[in-house]
């Protein structure tokens, strides 16, 4: 069984998926828990805070891998009865601030025989220019390389952001996006690791793939809906399914003294308060 470790902001905890929001349905997810009830028909809604954890709620349905992290928010009840829930989503979280998350862990508690990184979405809404992202996001990848000697690194090209009211994070996105496949071949070379990239930008449709909910007016187009995670976890899927398999080892795989003083995703101030920008809404307390 391999270990997989989701590492990055909002979307890796499944932000928006598990907390309240009506879900849409329209078809089978690739891997589904048998105990979960059967799915609506196409168009409905499914009751909330039954599926928490974004595309790791799709990942923890594989019998073949082990979620772990040292995180546990956000992720549906299943997941918990499954030993599925451990995650590293922070969110609101920029390259900087994950970097300052691997480097105050032990070297211990961040070793996984995957880890999938998904980050640069806040760094691009704050204004951070590409290629400052692109810089950030190298010594990020270059610390996770320095604190586990085996791990094999998966970096995503970010999903869009999506957002009639903010035409000018989309092209950053794609900027910062084209500089991805081209660090991961470098740092695989001089690292001497297995470092790939997968394009989680392609595919994605505004606003079918967002999440949307009655009571916030709009789609924020930052955050997958439904099926905007079970996209990204069938791409995650396939490149997992690529990677060589690596002998076993018995390592620590959650430090609950981490998870506890870690700020919770409900907390999530610097990207609801982006989102809302965006949105042309006031933030809480103006």
């Amino acid at each position: 069984m391999r270990s997989i470790r989701s590492f990055g902001d909002s979307i890796t905890a499944g932000y928006f998926l598990g907390n309240g929001a009506p879900l849409p349905w329209n078809r089978q997810p690739p891997w589904w828990n048998p105990s979960l009830p059967p799915l609506p028909p196409d168009g409905n809604t499914y009751t909330p805070n039954t599926i928490g954890g974004g595309y790791r709620a799709f990942l923890a349905g594989n019998p073949g891998l082990r979620l772990v992290g040292n995180r546990t928010d956000n992720s549906a009840a299943w997941m918990w009865s499954g030993g599925q829930q451990g995650h590293d989503g922070f969110s609101g979280y920029k390259t900087t601030d994950l970097l300052h998350v691997v480097e105050s862990l032990p070297s211990q508690f961040i070793q996984s025989d995957i880890i999938l990184v998904h980050a640069g979405t806040n760094d691009i809404l704050q204004n951070q220019t590409p290629t400052q992202t692109y810089e950030n996001l190298k010594n990020l990848l270059g610390a996770i390389l320095a604190k586990d000697a085996r791990t094999m690194v998966v970096v995503a090209q970010i999903i869009p952001i999506f957002n009639p009211a903010d035409s000018r994070s989309n092209p950053k996105v794609q900027e910062f996006n084209n500089y991805i496949p081209q660090l991961a071949g470098q740092l695989s070379s001089s690292w001497n690791r297995v470092v790939r990239s997968v394009d989680m930008y392609q595919g994605m449709l505004y606003p079918d793939d967002y999440w949307y909910y009655p009571s916030y007016p709009g789609i924020d187009g930052v955050h997958p809906g439904y099926l905007g995670y079970q996209k990204m976890a069938a791409k995650w899927s396939a490149m997992i399914e690529s990677l060589p398999q690596l002998e076993p080892v018995s390592k620590p795989e959650f430090d609950p003294e981490y998870a506890a003083a870690a700020p919770t995703a409900e907390v999530d101030g610097e990207l609801q308060a982006a989102s809302r920008l965006m949105l042309g809404l006031p933030i809480d307390g103006e």
